[in-house]
C-alpha cells in the first residue's frame, strides 16, 4: 500500500482543524447527552402518563364491579329472584323501586358510565336506562334475555353494536337469575387518554383483547417511521391495551435551538478555516510543492527524476539532496530488481522441475487399480486431478498467482494422496475463507509444504496419521498453517529448521522450504515468510504469514 505524503501546511492545517473538531465535537455530544436525556425524560414521563391513565380506569372498573356485585348480592335482588314470577306484590315493587335507585346510583358513580341496564329473566324484566320508578322497563322473554347473556363473558370489556360494554351474568346452579350492563362513555374514556398525555402531541390506538379498535385518532394511512417514539401498553385488568405515538420534534423542540447554533458555529468555523488555509498555502506550501511533486513521480515509479529549484535559499540542500539520492536510487534499484527477478525466475524453475516421480508412478499405479476394478469414477477423477496439477506446475506465465489457485493446486495434490493412504492417514483442509482468495502468493508455495509432510512425517504412519491444512487472519497478516500430528522431529530439529531459514549463506544449496521462504519475503514485507513452530497436534507446524501492511500486491 502507498503512503501518502503530509505536507508541511496540511499539518499546520490539520492541527486547526483538530481543534475546531474538538471544540464541535465538545458541543455536539453535549447536544447529543441532552438530546438523548430529553428522550429518555420524554420516555419515561409518558409511560407514567399512560400508567397513571390505566389506574385510574381499572381504579374505576374496579368500583364498578364491587358495585354490581354488591347489587346482585343485596336483600332485594334476592327477594327478586326467588320470586315466582306470578304478579306484582307490594314488597316486589317496593324492591324493583330500590334496584332502580341502586342502577341510577351505579350509573353517576363514574364519569366512564354512560348507561346501565339491568337484566332479570325471571320477571322478564329490562330496567332501561333512564331515572324514574318501577315504570321505567319493559318485558323480554327469559329465553331472550338467557340467549344475549350467552354472548357475553363476566366482567370482559367488549363491543357490542358499537357500544362499549362490560356484562355481568350471574348465575346460580348454572342458570342466569341476573345480568347487568355497564355501557361504556368511550368520549369520556378518550378524553381523558387526551388529558393524561396533553403535554405532547401525540396519536394513539386503545384495542381491546380481541384486537377491537375502542378509539383512535390514526388514519388508515397514517405510517409512523423512526422520527415517532412509540409507546406501548397493556392493561390486564381492565382489558385495553393502548399504542402511543409521539414526535420526537415535539420532545427536543427546546434543543433545536442549540443545535442551529452549532450548525451556525460551524460554518463560522468552516470560513475561518478556508481563509486559513489559503494563508498557509502561499506561505508554506507553494515553495514545497516542487519537492513534493516529484516524490510522488518516484512513488509512481518514474526514476530518474531531476528538480529544477526556485525559492529561497533553505530548501536549495534539500533540493540537492533530492537529485543526487534519486540518481543513485535509479542506479541501485535497477541492478536489484534485475538480479531479484533473475533469482525468483531460476527457483520457480528449479522448483517446477522437482517433480517426485515416487509421487508420479505411484499416482498412476492408483490409477491402474482403479480401471482394473471398474471403479471408473474414481478412475475420472484421479485422471482429472492429476491433469489440473501437472497443467498448474507446468504453466510458467507468471511466478505469482492467486492464493485460489495455488489452495485449489494444493488441495488437489492432498485429494491424491489421500487416495493413495486412505486408511492410514486423514486428512483436515479448511475452507479458504472468501477474504483471502484474491491474495497473490508466488506459485507453489503450498503443495511442496503438504509433500514435505506426506514424504518425511507421515511416510512411515500405518494408521491414525493426521494431516491439517488451514487458515486464519488477525492483525499480524494471513496465515496458512500446515500440520500433521508425527512425532518424528525433536524441538532441536525444529530449530535447526527455522535457523537455516533465517541464515541461508550465499552460496548454499536452496531447498524447497527456503524457496518459499525467499519468494515470499520478495513479494511482501517483514515478518512475512515460512515458520516451523511445533503443532498443537504433536508433530511439526509449517506456518506461511502474509503481511500485507507495506506490501505490494500485484
Amino acid at each position: 500500500m502507498k503512503s501518502r505524503i503530509i505536507t508541511t501546511s496540511a499539518k499546520v492545517n490539520l492541527i486547526f482543524v483538530l481543534i475546531i473538531l474538538l471544540f464541535l465535537g465538545a458541543g455536539l455530544s453535549l447536544a447529543l447527552v441532552s438530546s438523548q436525556r430529553a428522550l429518555d425524560n420524554a420516555r419515561v414521563d409518558v409511560v407514567s402518563r399512560m400508567d397513571d391513565f390505566c389506574l385510574r380506569f381499572e381504579g374505576e372498573r374496579n368500583r364498578i364491579d364491587a358495585s354490581v356485585r354488591s347489587l346482585y348480592l343485596s336483600r332485594d335482588m334476592e327477594y327478586i329472584s326467588a320470586h315466582s314470577g306470578n304478579g306484582l306484590d307490594y314488597n316486589l315493587i317496593s324492591s324493583l323501586n330500590r334496584i332502580e335507585e341502586q342502577k341510577t346510583s351505579l350509573k353517576n358513580m363514574s364519569m366512564f358510565v354512560s348507561s346501565v341496564k339491568l337484566y332479570i329473566p325471571s320477571l322478564q324484566f329490562v330496567f332501561r336506562d333512564s331515572h324514574g320508578s318501577i315504570g321505567n322497563f319493559y318485558r323480554e322473554p327469559a329465553e331472550d334475555i338467557i340467549n344475549y347473556a350467552s354472548t357475553f363473558t363476566f366482567g370482559k370489556l367488549s363491543v357490542e353494536d358499537s357500544q362499549s360494554v362490560v356484562a355481568y351474568p350471574f348465575k346460580v346452579s348454572d342458570k342466569l337469575v341476573f345480568l347487568a350492563c355497564i355501557y361504556l362513555d368511550v368520549d369520556a374514556l378518550e378524553d381523558e387518554l387526551v388529558y393524561a398525555v396533553s403535554n405532547y402531541d401525540s396519536s394513539y390506538t386503545v384495542r381491546l383483547n380481541d384486537a377491537t379498535v375502542l378509539f383512535s385518532n390514526i388514519g388508515k394511512d397514517d405510517v409512523f417511521s423512526s422520527g415517532y417514539l412509540q409507546f406501548s401498553k397493556f392493561s390486564p385488568q381492565s382489558g385495553i391495551s393502548i399504542d402511543l405515538f409521539v414526535r420526537k420534534t415535539e420532545v427536543l423542540r427546546d434543543y433545536w435551538l442549540f443545535i442551529y447554533l452549532m450548525i451556525a458555529m460551524a460554518a463560522l468555523f468552516i470560513v475561518s478555516f478556508a481563509v486559513f488555509a489559503f494563508t498557509t498555502s502561499r506561505l508554506v506550501r507553494r515553495p514545497l510543492d516542487g519537492l513534493i511533486g516529484g516524490f510522488k513521480r518516484m512513488e509512481n515509479g518514474e526514476i530518474p527524476v531531476k528538480l529544477d529549484f526556485k525559492g529561497s535559499s533553505d530548501l536549495a540542500y534539500i533540493y540537492k539532496a533530492f537529485n543526487d539520492m534519486n540518481e543513485k536510487l535509479h542506479v541501485l534499484v535497477g541492478l536489484t530488481y534485475e538480479q531479484k527477478l533473475l533469482i525468483q525466475k531460476a527457483e520457480l524453475k528449479q522448483l517446477q522441475a522437482q517433480i517426485n516421480p515416487h509421487f508420479l508412478y505411484n499416482t498412476f499405479f492408483m490409477l491402474n487399480t482403479f480401471i482394473k476394478s471398474f471403479e471408473n469414477e474414481k478412475a475420472l477423477n484421479l485422471s482429472l486431478e492429476l491433469g489440473k496439477y501437472f497443467q498448474y506446475i507446468t504453466r510458467s506465465s507468471s511466478p505469482n498467482a492467486t492464493l485460489k489457485e495455488e489452495n485449489n493446486h494444493a488441495r488437489i495434490y492432498a485429494d491424491i494422496q489421500a487416495e493413495r493412504y486412505e486408511g492410514r492417514i486423514s486428512i483436515q483442509y479448511d475452507d479458504l475463507p472468501i477474504d483471502m482468495e484474491s491474495l497473490t502468493v508466488p506459485r507453489l508455495i503450498m503443495q511442496p509444504l503438504i509433500e514435505n509432510t506426506f514424504k518425511h512425517a507421515l511416510a512411515d504412519v500405518t494408521e491414525n496419521g493426521l494431516l491439517k491444512v488451514s487458515f486464519a487472519s488477525d492483525e499480524a497478516g494471513h496465515h496458512i498453517v500446515i500440520e500433521d500430528n508425527s512425532n518424528v522431529l525433536s524441538d532441536s530439529d525444529i530449530a535447526d529448521m527455522n535457523d537455516r531459514l533465517q541464515n541461508v549463506a550465499e552460496n548454499s544449496e536452496v531447498t524447497g522450504c527456503i524457496n518459499i521462504d525467499r519468494r515470499l519475503k520478495m513479494l511482501y514485507p517483514a515478518p512475512s515468510g515460512l515458520y516451523f513452530t511445533r503443532s498443537p497436534l504433536g508433530g511439526l507446524k509449517a506456518e506461511i504469514l502474509i503481511c500485507m501492511n507495506g506490501a505490494e500486491n500485484v
